[in-house]
């Protein structure tokens, strides 16, 4: 069973994509966190998320509580254990700076977040069809 993190802070927008893996494939485990210290925390299995699985697929917003998207990224590139999870910036910023940060930082994708649903759906189901077939 592949497993998605997803690192978002607003709640209507988690909802959303966790509607969308669950439409795009059942199977998958979805976990959320809300700020980047949370996600650091998650991917080094760091308290409470001891116990927490391994995940093939980093959701990531950029605009985060107390760490950002960015560092968030640069953490997971900086660690061997981590580098290799394929990680799809999904986020409001058009930032072309950013965009360009994120792609050097070897994201599979950076994703404006799609006005509706259908547009979040297809988001997922694209990003799940590169990354974990």
């Amino acid at each position: 069973m592949a497993v998605t993190l997803c690192v978002e802070d607003d709640e209507a927008t988690s909802s959303v994509l966790k509607g969308a893996f669950a439409e795009v494939d059942p199977s998958m485990g979805f976990f959320r966190v809300a700020d980047g210290e949370q996600a650091i925390a998650f991917l080094d299995g760091r308290a409470p998320f001891e116990d927490a699985p391994r995940p093939d697929l980093v959701f990531l917003d950029m605009r985060l509580p107390k760490k950002n998207g960015i560092d968030v990224l640069t953490h997971m590139r900086g660690d061997a254990s981590l580098a290799g999870i394929a990680t799809v910036i999904f986020t409001s910023s058009v930032l072309s700076s950013e965009r360009a940060q994120c792609l050097a930082l070897g994201v599979k994708a950076y994703l404006i977040k799609p006005k509706s649903y259908s547009g979040v759906v297809d988001a997922v189901r694209s990003a799940c069809a590169k990354l974990l077939s």
